[in-house]
């Protein structure tokens, strides 16, 4: 038995068809019509569908509501199309479309029938000799589709996606990462990660003008991540946001009070620590500077600022380099007014409102000077230096394995879909769900995720008939075949086949072992 997907207007479903090679080549020699043909190998992107499919997100599709309806096209397939484009390596919404329409194998699983692939839905589009200039719809259609999603029901799909990926058990780990990239001058996208390795899922993400503050007025944007987040899932022991890194841009007092201590979508004190790069212009900074000059010997020593001294990796740019580094933590910090001000003003501890700081420095391949350390604070205390440090670089991880990723490889910066607010949301909207996806693809847990049909189907395919088999559907039964197995039954064998020996099958087939039809065809030689 394999699932197959079927659609009618305004609704989408899936059918069994059982596997009877006999009785499809019995209809076609009566010459009943075939439902569909197409080629059976399974590629990447019939997988990532299937994935998208298994995850609730073509379900999840039913919640997002058009400002008007097209004439003659149902909006569930064009929805299900621009779902799907993120997954096409191409540097253009049209791009992506026209590779997409020259596989009917997917758009047959979209809901696309043969009528429509072969003469579209309606009269539109057609040049001046009345041809279609693109089937099944021009690219402009879908387009416009991404540009009449109502925003308050796009919201609600990503929460039904990301909610799904906590439900499967996917997300896991409890350091998150926050931080923002630019789409060219006109648009910057927020967004807020887990960063546990090969498993740095998207939870939540906004996209802003160009121009504004990627934390917000008062960190409103961050805090408003922060919350959604927790309300599609991040909470709890195994994959609730413990600690969040971030970049000097969030250096906000204020801030990391409210995420230790502010009320949180649940009506409880969030209790997230923050760890974030210190600005050189901030008192505390200023502070570590002072008693690291002491430790030095410039003054007098310091018995309690201890320095590290260790080797790393890092990847910058997608290259690895390699460097000593000394670091000294500096605990109890308590000379941030903007952080103290609002602690207290949550009713915070006196005691939990000390900070905890670091200072981190390049020795090797180049001496850096203390003077122009990087400096690090947290509202937790870490056990070294070296322990905040090697946490405070899973934040690279956002950097290296999601903006990067989204840039280079789903072309997020240099193909937006369109120029209107509302078509690039949307447009980053289905490429994070895309993003988080292939994540779950590629781990062990999002393949147990998958419904093995297709995933059995296709290593029979790839087994038994090669990487491009034909198959074949007559009501409600499908056979799978060889080209030349085809052209050789209907009376036309080819002079030289092309098949491995063990491979060429001669004869007729004999008919399915099992009264029902259910079973393997047995060969005879």
């Amino acid at each position: 038995m394999v699932c197959g997907l079927v659609s009618g207007v305004g609704q989408m479903g899936w059918t069994l068809f059982r596997r009877d090679p006999a009785a499809v080549l019995d209809a076609l020699r009566a010459g009943e019509r075939p439902t569909a043909v197409m080629t059976g190998g399974l590629t990447e992107l019939d997988e990532f569908v299937y994935m998208a499919y298994s995850l609730g997100v073509f379900e999840a599709l039913e919640l997002l509501k058009v400002g008007r309806k097209r004439e003659g096209i149902p909006d569930d397939v064009l929805l299900r199309t621009v779902a799907v484009l993120p997954f096409i390596q191409a540097f253009s919404l049209d791009g992506a479309a026209k590779a997409l329409f020259r596989d009917p194998a997917i758009l047959l699983q979209l809901g696309y029938t043969a009528l429509n692939l072969r003469e579209g839905f309606n009269e539109r589009y057609n040049n001046a000799k009345g041809v279609k200039s693109a089937l099944p719809v021009h690219p402009d259609v879908l387009r416009d589709e991404l540009a009449r999603i109502d925003q308050e029901s796009l919201g609600q799909f990503e929460d039904r996606c990301v909610g799904e990926i906590f439900k499967r058990g996917l997300v896991r780990g409890n350091i998150y990462a926050v931080d923002a990239t630019g789409l060219h001058d006109d648009w910057k996208v927020v967004v807020l990660c887990n960063v546990t390795r090969s498993r740095a899922f998207v939870v939540s993400w906004r996209l802003l003008p160009g121009k504004a503050s990627e934390k917000g007025v008062a960190a409103a944007v961050t805090q408003g991540l922060v919350d959604e987040a927790i309300r599609r899932g991040a909470c709890g022991d195994r994959a609730g946001i413990k600690l969040l890194v971030m970049d000097a841009a969030y250096a906000d007092g204020p801030l990391l009070a409210q995420l230790k201590w502010g009320i949180g979508p649940d009506e409880r004190s969030r209790g997230i620590d923050a760890l974030v790069r210190l600005p050189e212009d901030r008192q505390a900074y200023a502070d570590m500077q002072g008693l690291a000059r002491l430790h030095s010997g410039i003054e007098l020593k310091d018995p309690e600022v201890q320095w590290e001294t260790h080797r790393e990796v890092r990847c910058i740019s997608g290259h690895k380099q390699d460097r000593k580094v000394e670091c000294a933590a500096f605990p109890s910090l308590a000379s941030w007014d903007g952080f103290e001000r609002e602690a207290r003003r949550l009713g915070a501890p006196t005691k939990e409102m000390e900070l905890w700081g670091a200072l981190v420095r390049e020795v090797e391949p180049k001496a850096q000077p203390v003077e122009e350390a990087m400096g690090l604070i947290s509202t937790r205390s870490f056990p070294s230096a070296w322990a905040g440090y090697n946490t405070y670089r899973d934040r690279w991880e956002i950097e290296n394995s999601v903006f990067r990723e989204m840039k280079e490889g789903w072309h997020l910066e240099k193909a937006p879909w369109g120029r209107t607010e509302g078509t690039v949301r949307a447009r980053v909207c289905f490429t994070c769900v895309a993003f988080n996806t292939a994540k779950a693809y590629q781990t062990k847990s999002g393949q147990r995720v998958m419904e093995l049909g297709i995933r059995r189907l296709g290593l029979e395919l790839r087994r038994g008939y090669g990487l491009a088999p034909v198959v074949v559907y007559v009501g409600d039964a499908y056979g799978i075949f060889e080209l030349e197995q085809l052209l050789e039954i209907f009376g036309h064998p080819v002079a030289e086949s092309v098949l491995p020996a063990p491979r060429r099958r001669r004869g007729k087939l004999s008919p399915p072992p099992s009264a029902d039809g259910r079973g393997p065809p047995a060969r005879v030689g």
